[in-house]
């Protein structure tokens, strides 16, 4: 980050194909707390394309989606990597090359949407209500002790 600092809670959302339930939430959680969060999002066997539909869920309802891209867990494992304090897995094997600093797991059980064209709309509705929900219930905890944050670190 050009030697500034950021003391921003770095979080990692994870799913196998890093296509929808962790877009999803990267964008949910980047939106609500932006001062105090920054999220990410990767896959175990990432598809490196997004779904059109979660897409379009996302500009719907007025996020930005240009940055958006599928990507790797490895791509959190370099030198020049964020260093994560929180990873919220979505339902997915995590590897077992734990990240960079041991950031905290948690796991969130929440179903992919079936890949049903018909059903998919309706399921991706409920799946971004169930992420709202709990990312926002994430945001308001005092996170900073139970991670062992230093206040002084730099990203």
């Amino acid at each position: 980050m050009g030697g500034t600092q950021d003391n921003r809670i770095k979080v990692l959302f994870f799913s196998a194909g890093n296509a929808v339930r962790s877009i999803l939430a990267e964008s949910i959680l980047n939106r609500i707390a932006p001062s105090r969060f920054q999220a990410f999002s990767a896959g175990s066997l990432p598809t490196f394309c997004l779904d059109p539909h979660a897409l379009g869920l996302l500009r719907d309802l007025g996020y930005p989606t240009a940055h958006l891209r599928s990507k790797s867990w490895t791509e959190f494992l370099g030198d020049g990597a964020p260093r994560m304090d929180l990873v919220v897995n979505l339902g997915s094997f995590l590897p077992l090359h734990p990240l960079p600093g041991a950031p905290l797991v948690v796991e969130w059980q929440i179903p992919a949407p079936a890949r049903c064209a018909l059903s998919f709309i309706t399921e991706a509705h409920a799946v971004y209500g169930q992420l709202e929900d709990r990312i926002t219930q994430l945001a308001v905890q005092p996170l900073r002790a139970l991670l062992q944050i230093d206040e002084t670190r730099a990203a």
